[in-house]
């Protein structure tokens, strides 16, 4: 695969209020360097900032399209997209996002089907073509 594979653990933040002040609402995330694997941008680095929200059961992926700027990619418009996701056993579940302002979302259903395609330990490669853009988004993590 064209990813990089981030070998820390998931690590623990907290939602802030109104006023900047951190809650006790936690939430589970990682920064996974990955690529695009087609188009112009083909083989240049990607960041993904995946947030697993255990309370609100949703699973959210930021895409920062350049490593050395932290501004997140640009689409057009909002969508719902298939994401393939790869286990490490080589099982392909295709599940359905909503993407809008350079972030995935899985909640509800989705939030399900993503996580029963990621149950198994161990590798997870993701892949999106979100049709507002020329290339896809491709990044792997670990469970």
């Amino acid at each position: 695969m064209l990813s990089s594979i981030v070998h820390s653990q998931w690590d623990v933040g907290y939602y802030l209020d109104d006023n900047g002040i951190e809650t006790n609402d936690m939430f589970l995330y990682q920064y996974v360097v990955g690529k695009f694997n087609r188009g112009v941008k083909k083989n240049k680095k990607c960041i993904y900032f995946l947030e697993h929200n255990l309370a609100d059961t949703s699973f959210i992926i930021t895409i920062y399209p350049n490593p050395k700027k932290y501004k997140k990619e640009v689409w057009d418009y909002e969508t719902f997209q298939w994401a393939d996701i790869k286990s490490g056993s080589g099982v392909i579940n295709s599940v359905e996002s909503f993407c809008k302002d350079g972030i995935i979302f899985f909640d509800g259903i989705e939030y399900d089907e993503f996580m029963n395609a990621i149950k198994e330990e161990g590798v997870h490669t993701v892949t999106l073509k979100h049709t507002g853009s020329k290339t896809n988004y491709e990044f792997t993590f670990k469970k």
